[in-house]
């Protein structure tokens, strides 16, 4: 998951979050997937954020959810271990390798209009 800088700066702001990502990416989490906690069995959090809190704030949110309490969480690095594949990406690692081009392609351009 991928967050915007203006976007994180709202959540701090709506959310008294104080520069907490990880609880920033749970309560993100949270919201996505807490009405659909049957189509999946396991959860991979990308490594955006510590991995450990991240999971230590879903819990919290879930407060004993038996359904959700059956999931397996793992971070993205521990499926490319499982796996033995170091190049699965998440979504977020997409969106931001796309921001990424753009930006470094806009950079590439103002240099060469310098003189």
């Amino acid at each position: 998951m991928g967050l915007s800088l203006r976007l994180k700066k709202e959540l701090e702001k709506n959310l008294d979050a104080d520069y907490d990502y990880a609880r920033l990416y749970a309560i993100c989490i949270y919201f996505i997937i807490k009405d659909d906690l049957n189509i999946f069995d396991e959860l991979i959090i990308c490594g955006d954020e510590h991995f450990i809190a991240v999971k230590e704030y879903l819990n919290l949110l879930f407060q004993g959810d038996q359904e959700f309490m059956s999931k397996k969480i793992k971070s993205i690095y521990e499926l490319r271990i499982e796996t033995d594949n170091k190049n699965i990406r998440s979504y977020a690692d997409d969106v931001a390798y796309s921001y990424m081009r753009r930006a470094l392609k806009s950079i590439v351009r103002r240099q060469k209009e310098l003189p």
